[in-house]
């Protein structure tokens, strides 16, 4: 799903760019009309420039993403995103598919996991989790209400399935808990939504400055061929 709207973005990019650049091309050509050098030179570069910056941007968040995936963060190279919750238990989703929801442990791969998981709630050291149990593997779907409960205990790993919500809260209260369960979906919006840390603002601030000096040229490029341009064609542009 998401590589399809990323297949989208680019092309409508490109398309973008291209228009720019065509916008760009000809307001240079106005400008530097009647110049005598540069001029052909300065109308291709500026119809260019546009798409080698999205160019350079594209390779520059690729970069930033082979970066997060080093340091093992979500990043949509993998297409993995997940929200950790207790003792190295986390909740998973590919590819942004809100149906396929699950929980994992990234310490213990061995731990059993919990699919299509629709609301999870942290309770000390035990999860309590809603989910949706299908006839089979394409029985799912976002718009499937829950129909298993469980409790995950996140230590010895055990895994306690009950009848009905009710069962679920009536041991979750034995444990003085009260339940809670927060939609899976909600906590994977949530950690995705965290704003950028000083190194990620850093990167992108050093990633623009090239794309600055890069305009700055050009414009002083521009301007130093309208000198060129004898007077008597100065009142024509």
């Amino acid at each position: 799903m998401e590589l399809i709207g990323l297949m989208f973005l680019e092309v409508a990019l490109v398309v973008g760019a291209v228009v720019v650049g065509v916008i760009l091309a000809v307001i240079v050509a106005v400008a530097t009309r009647g110049a005598l050098r540069g001029r052909q030179s300065s109308i291709i570069i500026t119809f260019l420039s546009p798409i080698l910056a999205l160019l350079y941007l594209e390779a520059g968040f690729v970069i930033y993403g082979f970066g997060e995936l080093a340091v093992g963060k979500d990043n949509f190279l993998d297409g993995q995103y997940h929200y950790a919750l207790i003792n190295g238990y986390r909740l998973s989703m590919f590819d942004k598919f809100p149906d396929d929801l699950y929980i994992d442990s990234k310490v213990n791969p061995s731990a059993e996991g919990v699919d299509h998981v629709k609301a999870v709630q942290v309770a000390g050291n035990f999860l309590l989790v809603s989910a949706y149990r299908g006839k089979d593997v394409w029985d799912s779907g976002a718009d499937k209400a829950a129909n298993r409960y469980l409790e995950i205990n996140t230590k010895n790993l055990g895994v306690t399935d009950f009848s009905t919500l009710d069962d679920l809260r009536s041991d979750a209260a034995k444990k003085g808990v009260g339940l809670q369960l927060i939609p899976a979906a909600d906590l994977l919006n949530l950690n995705e939504a965290k704003s950028l840390g000083w190194s990620e603002f850093v990167y992108f601030v050093l990633l623009l400055i090239p794309l600055a000096v890069l305009i700055r040229m050009l414009i002083r490029t521009v301007r130093r061929i309208r000198t060129t341009i004898p007077e008597h064609s100065i009142g024509t542009v």
